[in-house]
């Protein structure tokens, strides 16, 4: 009756460690698995950078040039220019081809510094590879490839950075986050790293802050026992060869809650593979939405997306999980439901039915809007919501409903009339003026991993 109860517990949630190990495997493919086998843990001593460091624009170059060193970039094809914060509001430092700004206020804090360094300098990598160009998760990649590189250490410590001033009898702390991927998954990344190169307790840990060496250290523990991890010793090798179709559902039908995550997202993105495999492959997929984890459910709610007409069985499945109990499965429900777009006298009415959900706006309006003049049926009702949203300024939501009121209405221009005359006096300048002003929507599909609080 207690099996089980001693096991490990993965040290992240199941996309968290799905993203990591798929985007460490995909690392490996781009630069080769010796890059990481063969790398060197920079450490924040001496040793690695003797020069004396006084918080000139000249000690941020020499720094910079060691980094260029350890990440095997010419030097020469980047300039640096430190600028005023006031020039880069919000942002440590920035990146384009041959030119990576500072901001001013970085040069007090040199360890912080070389993260932030490394960090544009890991854009210079994936943009002179042609790489991540339009992936949603490319920032996290960008944070993700100093750890594959060895320069882990000061990504992890940077996650958090903390402030401590004293002015006469009073002093102050503040701490705040910086870099795109939480030390939990920094740490894990750091295990996987380790784990690899066959570092079962890294010398290198006590440099670590003590949120992210303790997430190296359960991340170690969870992979020595389980082995649960698509990228490891045995297969980083492997990592340049594509996953073959049997094994890719085997990987859904019967991994772990991760590697079941990790086969829908790779599903999602190479679904012509045959009507027979591929109809093999919705049945898989139609079981995991019935998946006891929301995150599972979702996530075979959106490899079903891209499947086309074989994944019309499924349709019930998806209204279904409109109803959800998990705010996050229903988004994604409905977003299956657009980009599918089947049989509108069915589905519209359901998409309609949940449009008042505040978390089901965005989303389901997008889906209707997929529908065209197929979804005049939600014209009513999504004037209703824009009225509403027009006077709670929600700005986001303006631009979905405008959006699929031009797509679905018979007349547009005099659906939006008919709304600023309903408007409240006061409000119908200002709501004249959002809508003048506003974005158009974009629709198109998510890249692995970042769908997180989407």
């Amino acid at each position: 009756m207690f099996f089980g109860l001693f096991s490990p517990k993965p040290p992240l949630a199941v996309r968290e460690k799905a993203w990591t190990e798929v985007r460490m495997r995909w690392l490996a493919r781009q630069f080769g698995t010796d890059r990481l086998l063969k790398a060197q843990v920079v450490l924040p001593d001496d040793d690695w950078f003797p020069e004396q460091y006084e918080g000139t624009t000249d000690d941020a170059r020499q720094l910079l040039d060691r980094l260029c060193g350890f990440m095997q970039i010419a030097s020469s094809s980047i300039q640096l220019e430190v600028c005023e914060d006031s020039a880069m509001p919000g942002a440590a430092g920035l990146y384009e081809p041959g030119l990576i700004r500072l901001a001013e206020s970085q040069l007090t804090d040199p360890a912080g510094m070389i993260a932030v360094l490394a960090h544009e300098l890991a854009h210079d990598l994936l943009i002179g590879r042609g790489l991540l160009q339009d992936a949603l998760d490319a920032e996290w990649v960008t944070d993700l490839l100093p750890v594959y590189l060895g320069l882990g250490l000061f990504t992890a410590n940077a996650t958090l950075r903390e402030k401590t001033e004293h002015q006469g009898h009073h002093s102050s702390w503040t701490i705040r986050r910086r870099g795109y991927l939480n030390s939990g998954m920094i740490g894990y990344a750091l295990a996987l790293f380790a784990w690899v190169r066959g570092e079962r307790c890294p010398e290198w840990a006590k440099f670590l802050r003590l949120d992210a060496a303790h997430a190296l250290a359960a991340g170690l523990r969870f992979l020595d026992t389980s082995e649960d991890s698509l990228f490891g010793p045995k297969t980083c090798s492997l990592a340049d060869r594509p996953t073959p179709w049997h094994a890719l559902l085997e990987q859904i039908e019967g991994g772990s809650p991760s590697a079941c995550v990790a086969g829908l997202w790779e599903l999602a993105q190479r679904p012509n593979n045959g009507r027979e495999d591929l109809g093999h492959a919705v049945s898989l997929v139609r079981r995991h939405l019935s998946h006891r984890l929301p995150a599972v459910r979702a996530e075979a709610a959106r490899a079903l997306a891209p499947l086309g007409l074989i994944a019309e069985p499924a349709l019930d499945d998806l209204l279904r999980l409109l109803m959800d109990t998990n705010s996050e499965v229903r988004m994604a429900s409905a977003y299956a439901l657009g980009r599918l777009c089947m049989q509108p006298g069915k589905v519209v009415p359901n998409l309609v039915d949940v449009l008042d959900e505040r978390d089901l706006l965005r989303p389901v309006t997008v889906a209707i809007a997929t529908y065209g003049p197929a979804a005049r049926s939600a014209v009513p009702k999504l004037t209703l919501a824009l009225l509403k949203s027009l006077g709670e300024t929600e700005y986001s939501n303006v631009d979905c409903l405008v959006h699929a009121i031009e797509a679905t209405a018979a007349e547009p221009v005099t659906e939006f009339r008919q709304v600023l005359a309903d408007c409240d006096e006061e409000l119908r300048p200002q709501a004249e003026q959002i809508l003048a002003n506003r974005h158009p929507v974009p629709i198109g599909t998510a890249a692995p991993g970042a769908w997180f609080g989407e």
